[in-house]
C-alpha cells in the first residue's frame, strides 16, 4: 500500500531536525574539551616554570667544589694521627717506657728455699738495692702468691722491711697465682728492664722487650747456645746494679 502524502510530508519535515540535534551536542562537546586540554597545559607549562627557575636558583648559591689534587712521588698525604701530636705521645711513651723497671721476687728478693706465707723472708739487700733503683725507675715487683693470707703475709714483711718508706711505691706492688702470668703482667707493663730468674720467663720476653737481666749463677743456660744481644746475666740483682746494668 502506498503511504499518504501527509506522512510523506511529515516525515520529510522532521528528519533534518532529528538529525541536527546530535551534531550540534557532539560539537559543543569537543570544544569543551579542547579549552580544557589548553588550561590544563597552561597549568604544567607555568608549574614547569616555576620548578625550573627554584632549581636554578638552589643551583647558584652552591659554591663550586674544591679543586682536587693529587700526591705526588715528593708530596705523600698525611695519614690521620700523624703531625705535632703524634711524636709528643710517641716521645711521652717512650720516656715513660725508659722510667719503667719490672722485676719478679722469685729467687731475686726471695731466697730459694721457700717459706710458708707466715714467714715471707726477704733478702735485705735485694731490697736496699731496689730502694737505690727507685730513684731513677719507676720499679714494679711481681710476688707470687697461693693466697690472701700469702698476699698479708708478703706485704707485711715489705712494710717491716721499710721499703715503703724508702721510695718504693706501694701502688707498685703486683700478686699473681700462676706462674705463667708473669708474662702478660710485663708485656702490659711494658718495661725498658726486666729482671727475672725464671729461664721460661726470659725466654719468652726476650722478643717483646729492650732489656732483660738474667739473674742465674753466671753461666748462660744450656738450651741458649748463644745469649741474645738485649739479655744481660747477673748472679744477683746487687751484682747487676754492680755492674751497671741499669744505666739508661
Amino acid at each position: 500500500p502506498q503511504p499518504s502524502p501527509h506522512a510523506q510530508t511529515t516525515s520529510a519535515h522532521h528528519a533534518p531536525r532529528t538529525t541536527q540535534l546530535p551534531s550540534t551536542h557532539k560539537a559543543e562537546q569537543s570544544m569543551t574539551l579542547s579549552r580544557g586540554w589548553a588550561v590544563a597545559l597552561c597549568v604544567l607549562a607555568a608549574a614547569a616554570s616555576v620548578i625550573t627557575a627554584t632549581i636554578v636558583a638552589r643551583t647558584a648559591d652552591i659554591p663550586p667544589p674544591p679543586p682536587t689534587t693529587t700526591a705526588t712521588a715528593t708530596q705523600q698525604p698525611q695519614l690521620q694521627g700523624e703531625g705535632d701530636e703524634a711524636p709528643r705521645r710517641r716521645r711521652a711513651r717512650d720516656t715513660r717506657r725508659a722510667r719503667t723497671l719490672t722485676i719478679t721476687a722469685a729467687k731475686v728478693l726471695l731466697p730459694e728455699t721457700t717459706t710458708p706465707p707466715s714467714a715471707v723472708a726477704l733478702r735485705n739487700k735485694a731490697l736496699d738495692c731496689v730502694a737505690q733503683l727507685c730513684a731513677n725507675f719507676d720499679v714494679f715487683l711481681l710476688f707470687q702468691v697461693t693466697d690472701d693470707a700469702h698476699e698479708a703475709a708478703v706485704r707485711a714483711s715489705l712494710q717491716q722491711s721499710g721499703i715503703f718508706s724508702k721510695g718504693f711505691d706501694e701502688r707498685r706492688l703486683l700478686f699473681y697465682e700462676s706462674p705463667s702470668s708473669v708474662v702478660h703482667l710485663v708485656r702490659h707493663l711494658d718495661p725498658y728492664i726486666h729482671v727475672d730468674a725464671h729461664e721460661g720467663n726470659v725466654a719468652l720476653l726476650q722478643p717483646h722487650l729492650q732489656r732483660l737481666i738474667f739473674v742465674t749463677r753466671g753461666v748462660a743456660s744450656p738450651s741458649w747456645p748463644t745469649l741474645p744481644s738485649n739479655v744481660d746475666l747477673a748472679a744477683s740483682l746487687e751484682s747487676a746494679a754492680a755492674a751497671r746494668l741499669f744505666v739508661f
